[in-house]
């Protein structure tokens, strides 16, 4: 018998000075140098496998999403500063930040784990009840935080690559493990170049994990999760004629208020009957501070499309354009309808229920679970894992996104967000028990 217990808890400490240290150093999208340096550094020191760099980043579809050339070497620069391998970053250099573990135990299925590494553009709150203040690691950066759980997924990765190293070493695992430390999940970046780099082309089973979401509670697990929404972003360009808004208004096309109008009717779209959807204009911009006189001739619209089910999306998609040619036909302009260049779309998909009684053998074995969820609920928040779980359900695998409640998890990206120390060691074990279980 292994006693998976008390491998969680040996293991434990370096979960937690893990997280304590990436949580102190919080890292952008595509900028997580310091954060990956640490994370090849300690899977090679543990005989892993490791790819990052070129091998495990493919940035076709991805390059409106990278930093500037000139932010990505000011954030070498201070990564190296504060502890990163200079050559570990200069292979990854621009943005290819995303690593891969591979432990190969003989024949058997093929695993992957998927941990998200980037942190968010809000500052640390410093107040005296704050754990990462009290305890003295803080975001050591302005303006970015770990505030919605990363720094501890990737900590959990760091100590399910220690516990099945060591059952390796006992003999007792078959298959392969790929551990995913992902990159700009925060874009639905990160997953895009790890996914269309390959690494994913061979999953029998893929399990994405985070903190919280529905689960608002130490001791709660959900195994799996609906509502995984299809989301897509497009910028709108009217093009009318500029006028002079006294001499001569007959003469222009007033592109913004095709815009207007626009976001209005974008507003009034009627909902669908098959499912949930959601539609957001979060930006239009036009005309001039030089020229408050002129009837704008161009204006700017941004347009969040979120649907649930493949064919509410198309319907909001259609009645989308249709609104917008309406709008701009109105008032005598064009319009034309492009996808957003920063923000990478992502496509609705069922987590697998056969993984569901996976994940509750592993629950009912640790006591520290009080409720077990079979599916919670992403509650219409985006997330790039569910390109990994298509990609093994396209190649005849399985896939599923776990959550694990945390007491103090419940204000995600905001300046208080923590998390419950308690649920890393939750997690982890959690995670070595699924594992031990698939792969023995």
């Amino acid at each position: 018998m292994i006693d998976l217990r008390g491998l969680s808890e040996k293991v434990h400490p370096v979960v937690m000075q893990f997280r304590k240290d990436i949580h102190h150093y919080p890292e952008n999208a595509f900028c997580e140098y310091r954060t990956a340096s640490k994370v090849i550094e300690h899977l090679d020191k543990l005989g892993y496998e490791v790819y990052y760099g070129d091998d495990t980043n493919a940035q076709d579809a991805v390059l409106d999403s990278l930093p500037s050339s000139e932010q990505s070497e000011r954030e070498m620069a201070r990564a190296i500063a504060d502890g990163a391998n200079a050559d570990l970053v200069e292979r990854m250099r621009y943005g290819k930040t995303g690593v891969m573990g591979v432990l190969r135990c003989g024949e058997g299925p093929v695993i992957g784990i998927r941990c998200d590494m980037d942190a968010v553009c809000v500052d640390e709150y410093d107040g005296p009840d704050h754990i990462p203040s009290i305890e003295g690691f803080r975001s050591a950066y302005p303006g970015m935080n770990h505030s919605c759980g990363h720094d501890a997924h990737t900590a959990i990765g760091i100590g399910i690559a220690e516990a099945m190293m060591e059952l390796k070493q006992q003999g007792k695992l078959h298959g392969t493990l790929k551990l995913f430390f992902e990159p700009a999940e925060e874009l639905f970046a990160g997953g895009r170049a790890m996914v269309d780099s390959g690494i994913a082309d061979d999953l029998t089973h893929l399990f994405a994990i985070h903190m919280a979401v529905s689960t608002r509670r130490t001791g709660q697990v959900a195994a799996s999760v609906v509502d995984f929404p299809t989301i897509s972003k497009y910028d709108v360009h009217f093009k009318g004629q500029n006028a002079h808004a006294d001499y001569a208004p007959e003469q222009g096309k007033n592109a913004l208020l095709a815009a207007c109008t626009a976001a209005i009717g974008l507003h009034a779209i009627t909902r669908h009957s098959s499912g949930n959807s959601r539609v957001n204009v979060g930006l239009i911009r036009s005309g001039s501070e030089q020229n408050l006189n002129a009837v704008p001739g161009e204006s700017d619209l941004v347009l969040e499309l979120v649907a649930f089910q493949s064919d509410v999306f198309d319907f909001l998609k259609k009645a989308s354009e249709d609104v917008i040619a309406g709008a701009a036909a109105m008032y005598g302009c064009t319009a034309e309808i492009r996808p957003n260049r920063s923000a990478i779309p992502v496509e609705s998909v069922q987590c697998n229920p056969e993984m569901i009684d996976i994940v509750r053998r592993a629950a009912d074995n640790i006591p520290e679970i009080d409720e077990f969820i079979p599916a919670g609920s992403l509650r219409g928040a985006g997330e790039d894992a569910s390109l990994f779980i298509r990609k093994a359900q396209l190649n005849g695998g399985m896939g599923t996104y776990i959550m694990f409640g945390s007491d103090l998890s419940n204000h995600a990206h905001t300046p208080v967000y923590d998390v419950d120390e308690r649920t890393l060691s939750i997690a982890t074990e959690t995670m070595i028990r699924i594992l031990a279980d698939v792969m023995g």
